[in-house]
């Protein structure tokens, strides 16, 4: 996204913070990328503000050296740089590791399908090292969301495409991976090996954020890409993989539900995965979604994120005690975000900004 002088800066009276440039012979642009987001400022030009994981772009700046300082993450750093009339200076901030560069961005690398642990650009499946989280890629497609004659809020079925591709975690996240990030374990049914559940959509989204923040400074993560809820269109084409996710003798074999769970929270990964490699998608523990819960709007759409407002966010899967007719692919319930259960767990998207939804 640009931003507009006008937008970044605030409680200024400047021409500069009013979106207009100030007078003067010859200028140059100044352009800002910040992949972890981080606070702004540049004294001599009225700019302050906050940057949150987007590019800032000023143009008609004055010819002249300036200073600027980034703050966040506890630390604060300062770089100082020149305008050049009728060129671009660039800069890429990373707050998170103290680093200013100056110049052109690098250029992710080019997918070639070879196993990079940690690079999602170049590689059908990678695992986060400290974690342990294995990530799945999915291409993008399209597919008939939701079910007719079933349940109310699964009509009406909507034709949806996803135009990019995403990752998806192989497994919901384990009580190991969550205290990895987390230092802590909410669960219910205590264990390493199962998906940790009791935890609040915000608890998820919480999780995400620090892992985003934990791969950004070991260097494994790409400018413009975050871990984050998965949408439920994204949720529903993985789970389909190409099928209709909705036979129960599939389902005795994909995964944990009420006639062979014997009541209980099971490890996490030990059923058959489906045909795209993801485990534990019907059944075990169910999980959030990034979505608020709402109507399907029929029809063709594309990238579907869902409604910005809500009262409900979505969950999806079913759990280890839901019959089999609620361990759907289409199944959905809605849930306040700060609620928990015992049987609601989640799992991680991995995208991009221009993905959708992420920005709700």
């Amino acid at each position: 996204m640009i931003f507009s002088a006008a937008l970044l800066c605030a409680h200024t009276t400047s021409a500069w913070a009013q979106g207009t440039a100030p007078a003067a012979v010859a200028d140059g642009a100044l352009q800002i990328q910040c992949p972890v987001a981080c606070r702004i400022s540049i004294p001599a030009l009225s700019v302050k503000g906050d940057v949150a994981q987007d590019r800032l772009m000023l143009e008609h700046v004055p010819v002249g050296t300036y200073t600027a300082s980034f703050a966040g993450f506890n630390r604060e750093i300062s770089h100082t740089f020149s305008i050049v009339a009728g060129q671009t200076t660039r800069l890429t901030v990373n707050i998170a590791q103290g680093k200013v560069r100056e110049g052109d961005a690098a250029a992710p690398a080019a997918a070639t399908g070879t196993e990079k642990p940690g690079n999602p650009l170049a590689a059908r499946s990678f695992q986060l090292p400290e974690v342990g989280i294995t990530m799945i890629a999915v291409a993008p497609g399209t597919f008939l969301m939701g079910a007719a004659g079933t349940l109310k809020n699964e009509a009406p079925v909507t034709k949806a495409t996803i135009t990019r591709r995403y990752w998806l975690s192989r497994t919901e996240v384990t009580q190991a991976q969550w205290g990895t990030v987390m230092e802590s374990n909410p669960s219910h049914a205590v264990a390493p090996d199962q998906p940790v559940e009791r935890v609040t959509w915000d608890d998820a989204m919480l999780f995400c954020q620090r892992l985003t923040q934990h791969e950004r400074e070991a260097g494994r993560l790409p400018e413009g890409y975050f871990y984050v809820l998965p949408l439920q269109a994204q949720w529903e084409f993985a789970c389909r993989a190409g099928g209709d996710g909705s036979r129960e003798d599939e389902l005795a074999t994909l995964g944990w539900y009420k006639a062979n769970s014997g009541g209980k929270v099971s490890p996490a990964g030990r059923r058959t995965p489906n045909a795209w490699g993801f485990l534990d998608m019907r059944g075990n523990v169910a999980e959030w979604c990034f979505d608020w819960m709402a109507p399907y709007p029929g029809g063709t759409v594309v990238d579907y994120a869902g409604p910005g407002t809500g009262t409900q966010r979505v969950i999806r899967g079913g759990a280890y005690d839901f019959p089999a007719l609620t361990c759907r692919a289409a199944s959905r319930i809605g849930e306040e975000p700060l609620k928990t259960h015992p049987n609601v767990g989640f799992r991680v998207a991995l995208m991009t900004l221009a993905s959708g939804g992420a920005g709700k």
